[in-house]
């Protein structure tokens, strides 16, 4: 499967230059091509893109070109956020997600985003093994967590201060994980 990465930059020829340098780069890439927001509306409309990346010139392109490199051949999830844009998040990249009124929280290393696309429920089944449900408001990332307290029954994550509380009815299974993990 080719993944679709949208390039937004004032000069279109600029853009169809540096589209060439990186598909002779990376072949399992279409790069689509808008000088405005307009034009990239149009296209999201009309493809399915992956990674949407603005402002490129030719002074930023060694950044965008590691930036590619970094993401492929990474397990990842398709969300939409709450204006529609569709985004392809790394699941490596996943610290916690939450949900409070139908609106789910991604929270990740680089971004934070929001979607009603879909609940918790239904996302912990597509994630991997290293995802726990420890609330009926949070899933975390096992490998982000830094500090686990029986008494105090919350956890703490490595890349951010919020401590996560674990719900009643999900605290004997946390418990049995983090046992074998800490």
């Amino acid at each position: 499967m080719k993944v679709n990465i949208l390039l937004v930059g004032k000069n279109i020829c600029n853009l169809k230059y540096l589209a060439e340098e990186l598909e002779y780069q990376h072949k399992n890439i279409n790069f689509l091509l808008a000088d405005n927001l307009e034009t990239a509306q149009k296209i999201i409309e009309k493809n399915v893109i992956h990674y949407f990346i603005m402002d490129i010139n030719s002074n930023n392109f060694n950044t965008v070109n590691k930036l590619i490199t970094i993401s492929e051949n990474k397990a990842s999830i398709s969300i939409k956020d709450l204006n529609g844009i569709r985004h392809q998040i790394i699941i490596e990249n996943i610290i916690y997600i939450t949900s409070n009124d139908h609106i789910m929280t991604i929270v990740t290393k680089h971004e934070i985003y929001q979607s009603r696309e879909l609940s918790l429920k239904n996302f912990i089944s597509i994630l991997p093994s290293n995802f726990i449900r420890c609330h009926k408001g949070f899933i975390v990332n096992l490998h982000y967590i830094s500090y686990y307290d029986n008494k105090d029954i919350y956890l703490q994550l490595t890349h951010s201060n919020i401590i996560i509380p674990i719900g009643k009815q999900y605290k004997q299974k946390a418990e049995a994980l983090f046992k074998k993990l800490l």
